[in-house]
C-alpha cells in the first residue's frame, strides 16, 4: 500500500551499500524515508526527480516535498545482541509539493507489530474532503442496495464481505483522488549535469 504525504525536509543523508548502490535518506523529525539511486540496474525515477529538484534548489532544509512511500516492519540484531524493531519507509514517488502545501503531521511513536495505531488519522493531516467523499459514496451505495430490491438480511452481506469489499474500494478511490502526489503540480523538467572525477592510484 502506498501512503502519500507532504514532508518538510530536515536533512538529506546518503549511505553507500556494499553493492555500490547509494541509499538516500530524507528525514523529517524522527521520521526517515529512503530511496535508492539505482533501481533494477539503472538510475531510478525517484533519484532523477530528486536530482532535478536538488539542482533547482527545491530540496534543502525546510523545503516541502510530496512523497509516496510504502511501509514495512523490519528488525536487526545490534552489537549487544538485542533485536531492534523499526519501520522502513521506502519512497516510490517524489515531486514538488506546490505553493502553500501543508506539511503532514509526523508519525506517532511506533507500536509493536500487530498492535493497531489508534492515531492513524493524525488530526493535523486530516483530509476532510476525502472523508466527506468516502462517506457520501457509502451512503450512495447503501441507497443503491435498497433501491435494487435486495431483501436479504444486512448481516448476511456483512458476513459475506460485500460491504467490506465495497468500503475498501471506496477508501482506495478516495486515497487516489485526494493524494497529495497525484494532485501536485506537474513535475518540471530540469537539466541534469553530473561531473565525475576519477582518481587513479599512482
Amino acid at each position: 500500500m502506498v501512503h502519500n504525504k507532504n514532508i518538510s525536509v530536515d536533512t538529506v543523508e546518503t549511505k553507500m551499500a556494499s553493492t555500490g548502490n547509494t541509499k538516500y535518506i530524507l528525514t523529517m523529525g524522527k521520521d526517515k524515508h529512503y530511496f535508492w539511486r539505482l533501481e533494477n540496474g539503472s538510475e531510478g525515477e525517484v533519484f532523477k526527480s530528486f536530482m532535478g529538484m536538488s539542482n533547482a534548489g527545491l530540496i534543502k532544509k525546510g523545503s516541502v516535498a510530496a512523497i509516496g512511500f510504502t511501509e514495512e516492519d523490519e528488525s536487526f540484531v545490534n552489537k549487544e545482541g538485542k533485536t531492534i524493531n523499526y519501520r522502513s519507509r521506502h519512497i516510490v514517488g517524489l515531486r514538488e509539493a506546490g505553493i502553500g502545501a501543508v506539511v503532514s503531521a509526523p508519525s506517532t511513536a511506533e507500536k509493536p507489530r500487530g498492535e493497531a495505531n489508534s492515531a492513524s488519522s493524525e488530526k493535523l493531516g486530516r483530509n476532510w474532503d476525502r472523508e466527506a467523499y468516502e462517506k457520501c459514496c457509502s451512503l450512495w451505495s447503501a441507497a443503491l442496495f435498497q433501491g435494487s430490491g435486495i431483501d436479504a438480511p444486512i448481516k448476511r452481506y456483512i458476513g459475506d464481505g460485500h460491504f467490506w469489499n465495497l468500503f475498501q474500494a471506496i477508501k482506495a478511490d478516495g486515497a487516489k483522488r485526494f493524494s497529495p502526489v497525484a494532485n501536485a503540480p506537474p513535475l518540471r523538467t530540469y537539466r541534469l549535469s553530473i561531473k565525475t572525477t576519477l582518481q587513479m592510484e599512482s
